[in-house]
């Protein structure tokens, strides 16, 4: 794969002003381009392109909801600039764990939660799929791009990254620059996109935003007709100890870490990481003692994975967001009616599913392919 000084002047067509949803226009000449600025055509608003990254988030909010939302971005920025990324073989398993692009991995894969390591040589066999080959594909939330990535080697004809914190600069290392990737930053309430995607998926994101369903509404907007979206969020728990637990870490612990200085909390997730080790391996080895003490340990240590710097990132994550939602099956699936789109099939992991957008034409009829 050839790696680009920066992103490739072809790219800007994808672009859409965030503030008045204008054609973008890019600086003059082709090929790669790793710094400039960007014109609206239609209100004259300007964006730089920093170390190839357009740099489109809309003019700031001042509204309470916005300093929330700041406060995530910040949190996330922190965390996806720091801590280790995840091998490109677990995250291609994950990948297709979350958003269903492939129906027959789930037929071959019992992917139920998150890998805890290394992903056996069945997992990465039923990993495989042509269904994202000569497509656009979005995500939604990218971090440090890690599933940009996977969709570039799947074959997408564009893989478009967009997330609002300064992540975007590790996804663009992740990414390699490729000549068939594209990473925006912008918020996703105001997405600096054309759409007509093919393929958008948004896994562990909508459910950190203030508003959950216009962030899915956002993103279902920019999905083209007979395109299909996949979406994760954070489910309520089930079973009454589960709940306790919930609000043990919701209502009690992360109202106080959420508002640590970022550096501290890393500090004291390197010790809650290898709380997370232990707890994984307890989990592995069985029996009553073994299970009970991997559940005692649940009460502050989050997760599951056998590498402590990989541990410690699943503890920061969980515990750095100012805010987070819960949501239902039930609700994902009326996100998913309300915005048009139809044939939902949920996902093995709690509140996933996959669904293509159906629209309605001039005379009313629903179209698609």
């Amino acid at each position: 794969m050839l790696i680009s000084k920066g992103m490739f002047a072809e790219h800007v067509v994808e672009l859409a002003c965030p503030r008045c949803r204008g054609r973008i226009a890019g600086p003059d000449g082709s090929g790669w381009i790793d710094s400039g600025t960007l014109a609206c055509a239609e209100c004259a608003a300007s964006y730089l392109i920093v170390g190839g990254v357009p740099r489109m988030v809309a003019a700031a909010d001042e509204s309470s909801t916005a300093r929330v939302g700041a406060r995530t971005q910040a949190a996330f920025g922190f965390e996806w600039l720091r801590y280790p990324v995840t091998t490109l073989e677990e995250d291609r398993v994950t990948f297709f764990g979350l958003t269903g692009i492939e129906p027959s991995f789930h037929e071959r894969v019992d992917f139920s939660d998150f890998p805890t390591g290394p992903p056996t040589t069945e997992e990465l066999a039923a990993a495989t799929t042509s269904r994202l080959e000569g497509r656009k594909v979005l995500e939604a939330g990218c971090g440090m791009g890690k599933y940009v990535r996977v969709a570039s080697d799947l074959g997408a004809r564009l893989a478009v990254g967009l997330d609002a914190s300064d992540a975007v600069e590790r996804a663009v290392a992740v990414t390699e620059r490729r000549p068939n990737t594209l990473i925006v930053q912008g918020d996703i309430f105001h997405p600096p996109l054309a759409g007509g995607f093919d393929f958008a998926y948004s896994v562990g994101v909508l459910h950190h935003t203030p508003a959950p369903r216009r962030a899915f509404e956002s993103v279902a907007a920019l999905v083209g007709t007979g395109g299909e979206l996949a979406v994760w969020l954070y489910p309520h728990s089930s079973r009454p100890g589960s709940y306790l637990l919930e609000i043990w870490h919701e209502r009690l612990l992360r109202p106080l870490t959420s508002r640590l200085p970022h550096r501290a909390l890393e500090r004291l997730c390197v010790g809650l990481g290898r709380l997370t080790v232990l707890k994984t391996r307890l989990r592995s080895r069985g029996g009553t003692i073994a299970g009970g003490i991997a559940r005692a340990l649940s009460a502050v240590a989050v997760g599951q994975h056998l590498d402590p710097g990989i541990a410690a990132f699943l503890n920061f994550d969980w515990y750095s967001p100012p805010h987070r939602s819960r949501h239902t099956d039930k609700e994902l699936a009326t996100w998913f009616a309300d915005a048009g789109f139809v044939d939902l099939r949920q996902l093995p992991v709690a509140v996933s599913a996959i669904a293509r957008a159906q629209r309605p034409s001039a005379s009313g009829a629903a179209v698609g392919s």
